[in-house]
Parts: structure tokens; C-alpha cells; sequence
């Protein structure tokens, strides 16, 4: 990652991690204290708490979007051109963006099997496969941010503008929560694994599926940035 310092690194994660945890005792004040049958089911719908599609579409997306462009140098032409070609430069630059998408994906994970352990028994935890179905959705979640980065430079790209590039970004992956009844699908249809897997109504088939289609459009998306890339005017620094 092209973070200045560790140190930059280590704060901007751990005030990650602590905003998680207070969004995660928010959203799940209502269910931590129960002893209902489906508690874990209530915590991790697609339709409200944690990880719901709501959280991702709009929370979660522009938490991302910052975290990931505050390791990222400005592209100044002299910086740029240190490189061995555009396409070097673009490679980095996409490979930063994958590892914020794993650090972020991660400190997700980390914080709601954290907390669910402090609330929730670890033998119905095992039950009900908590642990793994983290593990899955967490792969899910990581292609969606890492498709949703390298799309925010396309657009940052194209408008020469880091401001404008995030809010744009925002507003499209924002608008997918309350698109995704009108339309067949939207990538932000996929995220509910742990629905799918603790409700019984999903397999290992269906994680694949939902792994395959965003592995499709973040490969589609990569190709695209390289191609605009390529015929970005360095010259003209963004703001």
C-alpha cells in the first residue's frame, strides 16, 4: 500500500475498526439482549442491522471510498511519470486499491464476529456455522469494494476531480439500494450471504455464483480503468 508512514496506516485503521463497532452496537442494540430463536438471522439480514444492504449500498461505500483514497499519493504528472509506463502506475495504484478492499473486508469481519462472541453463545455460533459463513461473505465483500475502488478512479479519471470522483461513486452505488427492486440484478442484490446460509435457503453453489458474477465485473471494470487511463491527460492535475 502507498500509505506515507505505517503509522498512517495503523490510525486510520484502528478509527476503521472503532467506528464498525459503534455502528455494530447500534445497529444490533435491539437483538443483543434476546434470546429469540432466528437472533443471529435479525443481526446480519440483508434488510436491516449490520450487514444489511442498506449498511453496504451507502455506510459502508463511502466509509471505503475514504479509506481507501487516504493511502493513495495525488497524482501529480512528476509522480506519475517516475514510473515505467502508465500501465505500471495502474497496476500499483489497482493493487492498493485490492489491499484496502481486503483491510476493509477484514475489519468488517473482524469486528462482527468480535462483538456477536461477546452477546451470542459460541456453541450455537458453531451451530449455525457463524465462523464460516463470515469467511464466505467476507470473499463477497471484498470483490464488491474492490470493483466499486478501481470504478471511483474511472470516474476520478474522467473528471479529473478526487472530490467529484468519491461523491459520484457514492451516489451511483447508493441509488443500487433503492434500484434493487425495479431491476433483475444489481451487485448489491448479492450481499446477503449470511442471510442465505443461516436461513438454510443457500449452498456453497450459490456463493460461487454470486463470487463468479462480481469476479466478472471487477475484471470488466479493471480493463475498462486501464483502456481510460491510458488516454488520461496527465497534464491536467486533478483537484
Amino acid at each position: 500500500m502507498n500509505y506515507s508512514n505505517k503509522s498512517l496506516f495503523i490510525v486510520s485503521f484502528l478509527l476503521l475498526t472503532l467506528f464498525l463497532a459503534f455502528f455494530w452496537v447500534m445497529q444490533n442494540s435491539t437483538f443483543i439482549n434476546t434470546v429469540q430463536k432466528d437472533v443471529l438471522v435479525y443481526m446480519n439480514s440483508s434488510w436491516q442491522g449490520f450487514n444489511s444492504q442498506r449498511a453496504y449500498a451507502i455506510y459502508y461505500t463511502l466509509l471505503f471510498l475514504l479509506f481507501m483514497n487516504l493511502g493513495l499519493r495525488k497524482e501529480e504528472p512528476s509522480f506519475v511519470v517516475l514510473h515505467k509506463s502508465r500501465t505500471d502506475f495502474y497496476v500499483k495504484r489497482s493493487v492498493h486499491i485490492l489491499m484496502s478492499a481486503f483491510w476493509f473486508s477484514l475489519s468488517i469481519s473482524i469486528i462482527n464476529i468480535l462483538l456477536t462472541i461477546i452477546f451470542i453463545e459460541h456453541s450455537l455460533l458453531m451451530k449455525e456455522r457463524f465462523y464460516l459463513i463470515t469467511f464466505l461473505n467476507e470473499i463477497s465483500i471484498f470483490f464488491f469494494f474492490s470493483w466499486i475502488g478501481i470504478l471511483e478512479k474511472i470516474i476520478e479519471d474522467k473528471i479529473h476531480s478526487y472530490v467529484l470522483g468519491v461523491i459520484v461513486t457514492f451516489i451511483l452505488i447508493s441509488s443500487t439500494y433503492f434500484l434493487r427492486d425495479y431491476l433483475p440484478w444489481l451487485p448489491i442484490k448479492d450481499i446477503r450471504l449470511y442471510e442465505g446460509f443461516l436461513t438454510k435457503t443457500w449452498d456453497i453453489y450459490d456463493a460461487l455464483f454470486v463470487y463468479l458474477k462480481q469476479l466478472g465485473l471487477l475484471v470488466a471494470i479493471l480493463i475498462l480503468g486501464h483502456i481510460i487511463f491510458k488516454e488520461k491527460d496527465i497534464i491536467f492535475y486533478e483537484k
